[in-house]
């Protein structure tokens, strides 16, 4: 389920999420919302979308936030249906204790 809202160039979006995993992390089920908050920039002819996001992991066999995903990048329109996504994440997984930080390229195809 998602829902977008748009206020002044800014937009709000928010994406929840309930999925059952199984084999590389501990079975069972994980609730993850996304909050992401961009605003459109011009460069030359050239519009992009920077935003900033947020994604929670709650497992419900542990009953507890297990993980957080940071966010900063930009979406990048190059043609009528892909979009490129430019982002640096850092990831804290609360329940071991550490650090991940590296980038992103994702490649959006709208069919």
């Amino acid at each position: 389920m998602t829902y977008k809202h748009d206020f002044n160039n800014w937009r709000f979006f928010h994406r929840s999420r309930l999925e059952y995993r199984h084999g590389d992390i501990p079975s069972g089920y994980r609730y993850r919302p996304t909050f992401n908050l961009s605003h459109p920039l011009k460069i030359g002819n050239k519009q992009i979308r920077p935003f900033v996001e947020y994604e929670p992991f709650y497992d419900f066999k542990m009953h507890t936030h297990s993980l957080s995903l940071y966010t900063l990048g930009s979406v990048i329109p190059i043609g009528k249906r892909m979009t490129l996504i430019l982002a640096y994440f850092h990831i804290h997984n609360i329940e071991a204790g550490t650090h991940t930080d590296g980038p992103q390229v994702l490649l959006n195809v709208r069919f």
